[in-house]
């Protein structure tokens, strides 16, 4: 009798006695031969009452990813049902703030910007709200905002793995579009990038694939999913490089907008404002508009 035979049998003798169900997270992270054996036991589970439950970040998985194999495999060779979990809403999230140590009176303001910035995502709120906890503080104001709430090492570590794994196009394309308050254009964080159109296009596809951007409804606009991402990507700049990447945005923007400057004139301001730099060749482009 083989290994995953042996499994299976001993999985199968629980069952007969029991209803079983089997936990296995992160399966994004599984060996071939752990998925391997998911899809031998697997095999065995429709008629006993034996349930496996796996959970995966699908933002994880590429197409060569083990995991992709083994999940189209699953719906061939078994009962095999796909669940999405999708983020808190607003009023799950309030809720999770109510039960916390927030002051009531500040409470619908800080559940609608953690909202915002981190999608519902359960272990980013949670994370939030200890780090607010811990630092004995909470975002004032009518507005609080991610820069006023921080973004705790634990996210942040989080966010960083993954961002590690990225081509080292993708992360000069979105290094550029962290800088960008709001959406950012394509083409314009394609050439402070260095990417010819060809390379964007196919490293924006690796971002939209990964979801960490999302289009807009502008042609050529697009957006971090998280606000958290953007914030972890920019934090890894040191301020020269951040002042340095902003004015490269601004002198993009003049470029690319030479013929419409004026609809244009706010957003290149913000970035040479951010850069900090008001000489020379800008005040006389300030001066156009």
């Amino acid at each position: 009798m083989s290994g995953f035979d042996a499994v299976s049998q001993f999985v199968i003798a629980i069952a007969k006695h029991a209803t079983l169900v089997l936990v296995l997270d992160d399966l994004h992270g599984a060996d071939k031969g752990t998925l391997a054996m998911l899809r031998h036991v697997a095999r065995f589970a429709p008629p006993h009452r034996l349930m496996l439950l796996g959970a995966y970040r699908d933002v994880e998985l590429e197409p060569q990813h083990p995991l992709t194999e083994a999940l189209g495999a699953l719906y061939r060779e078994t009962t095999c049902e796909r669940v999405g979990l999708k983020g808190l809403d607003g009023p799950e999230v309030a809720q999770l703030i109510a039960d916390s140590e927030v002051p009531r009176d500040q409470r619908d303001a800080l559940a609608a910007a953690i909202s915002v910035t981190t999608k519902g995502n359960p272990f980013f709120v949670h994370e939030i709200l200890r780090h607010l906890a811990e630092e004995s503080r909470v975002a004032g104001g009518a507005n609080p905002s991610l820069g006023a709430i921080g973004v705790p090492d634990s996210v942040r570590q989080v966010i960083t793995r993954r961002l590690r794994r990225l081509s080292s196009e993708m992360v000069r394309l979105l290094s550029v579009a962290a800088a960008f308050n709001g959406p950012f254009s394509l083409n314009v964080a394609a050439r402070v990038a260095g990417l010819d159109e060809s390379a964007a296009l196919n490293t924006l596809d690796e971002a939209l694939r990964t979801r960490l951007v999302q289009p807009t409804d502008s042609a050529d606009r697009y957006d971090f999913t998280h606000a958290l991402i953007r914030e972890t990507m920019y934090s890894e700049l040191n301020p020269s490089r951040q002042a340095r990447l902003h004015r490269q945005i601004a002198e993009a923007m003049e470029q690319l907008y030479s013929d419409r400057i004026a609809d244009h004139a706010g957003a290149i301001a913000q970035q040479y404002y951010a850069a900090r730099t008001f000489q020379g060749r800008n005040a006389a482009c300030r001066s156009r508009w």
